[in-house]
């Protein structure tokens, strides 16, 4: 089986839950249930915040079954079991049917997920039992030849990796191959990262006015807005990710992300030359 031209329509936001980690505080579960009312789609793990994020969405869960989200939710590839294993931890720690979107985590490399493989034939039977929608690969530049060889396979038709404006978490060869394949994009931290991650502080300090005088010449009327509109820019991403306990942060996140507009093709060309850079220096 391939896993090619399977992903569900996914909203432009997706709400990051990383951050609402107290389950028993009004504010982390209220902005949850507000995510709910927006009808977003949520991304979700089984170690953030040590398991009491998934305490905290499955309280709200429980509260409005009608209204339990769509979900993204990472899980562990370097085995079978340990998928099978994340992935009913997921579902029960949350509370969910299914996980409609499995992002495979962990570096996989291609023989351990081609036809044939005990990882590929069990992720077919979470799909056939109904447990998985369907899966997106996490990629980032550390593993980046594994990644360059099942981008070649065609297997799957979703990537997920750190993607914004201070970060694109991918060689300059991968995020070519990404575009010659034209697969889907899942844009991790809409609005986290930062340029620290690249260089020390002479570099950091380069690569910051850089950004600056763009976003000065780039006519968006706040950071939200240029972060948003940057990477919606991109006609493969799908859904940008970010996380927040702020209802407030979170209401902006979303207005943004729907009524964003490509920024100026030449904007957009001036980011991506930054990146290209700071990766061609890291020799990556």
């Amino acid at each position: 089986m391939s896993f090619r031209n399977q992903l569900p329509e996914l909203t432009r936001f997706t709400f990051g839950t990383g951050k609402v980690d107290q389950p028993n505080d009004s504010q982390h579960r209220g902005v949850v249930r507000d995510a709910m009312d927006a009808g977003v789609w949520f991304h979700s793990s089984h170690v953030y915040g040590d398991g009491r994020v998934f305490q905290t969405l499955k309280a709200a869960f429980a509260e409005r079954r009608s209204q339990i989200p769509k979900c993204i939710f990472k899980v562990d590839g370097m085995g079978a079991d340990l998928l099978t294993e994340t992935v009913q931890a997921s579902i029960t720690g949350t509370g969910v049917e299914r996980v409609d979107i499995a992002q495979v985590c962990g570096n996989p490399i291609i023989s351990t997920l081609m036809p044939g493989s005990k990882l590929h034939d069990t992720m077919c039977d979470l799909k056939d039992r109904g447990l998985v929608g369907s899966y997106v690969l996490e990629i980032f530049y550390s593993f980046s030849p594994n990644a360059l060889e099942i981008l070649k396979s065609d297997l799957f038709d979703g990537y997920i990796f750190y993607y914004n404006v201070v970060n694109r978490e991918v060689s300059n060869e991968l995020f070519d191959l990404l575009h010659q394949r034209k697969v889907n994009i899942l844009s991790l931290r809409t609005v986290g990262g930062a340029v620290t991650s690249y260089w020390g502080p002479d570099e950091t300090h380069n690569a910051k006015s850089a950004l600056e005088d763009i976003y000065r010449r780039s006519s968006c009327a706040s950071e939200l807005e240029f972060r948003a509109r940057h990477v919606l820019s991109d006609p493969l991403v799908r859904t940008t990710i970010g996380a927040t306990r702020n209802p407030d942060h979170l209401q902006a996140l979303i207005d943004t992300c729907d009524q964003a507009k490509p920024l100026d093709p030449a904007i957009v060309n001036e980011i991506n030359a930054l990146h290209r850079k700071w990766f061609a220096l890291k020799g990556i």
